[in-house]
């Protein structure tokens, strides 16, 4: 997405995708980011069954931590061009942004990719019917 109020965020959540956010205006509905006096839900706990450090409750509306299904990087340390695109060389020394998204651990990823999938349970803005099948 290219701005806090595209939907496509949330497609790529549904899709299975660990979103990379590279903004400092990006906040995620539903989130402590976005109302700072919502319950904050224990790291790894399931959509069925969350429990909250602060003792609030869920009600109908889900509580996510974006740690636990998003990536935020800095901005500023992905401004500046890494490569003269006129000779195709490296012309920083910062690492790239695929660097560092590679550098992440398989365990880190894994945990994220179990954090996606319950945040685009939540976020999906249609419903699952049983009697139809998923799209592949």
């Amino acid at each position: 997405g290219d701005s806090p109020s595209a939907k496509r965020m949330f497609d790529a959540l549904i899709s299975g995708c660990i979103p990379v956010i590279l903004s400092h205006d990006f906040v995620w509905p539903f989130s402590p980011e976005f109302d700072k006096t919502a319950p904050i839900p224990v790291p790894s706990t399931t959509y069925s069954s969350m429990s909250f450090t602060n003792g609030g409750e869920a009600g109908n509306i889900a509580v996510l931590n974006p740690n636990d299904y998003s990536i935020r990087l800095q901005t500023i340390d992905h401004q500046e061009p890494k490569f003269d695109e006129r000779i195709c060389q490296r012309i920083s020394n910062q690492t790239d942004l695929q660097s560092v998204l590679e550098a992440i651990p398989a365990e880190e990823v894994k945990r994220l990719k179990q954090g996606v999938e319950q945040a685009g349970y939540a976020y999906s803005y249609y419903q699952k019917r049983s009697n139809l099948p998923d799209n592949p």
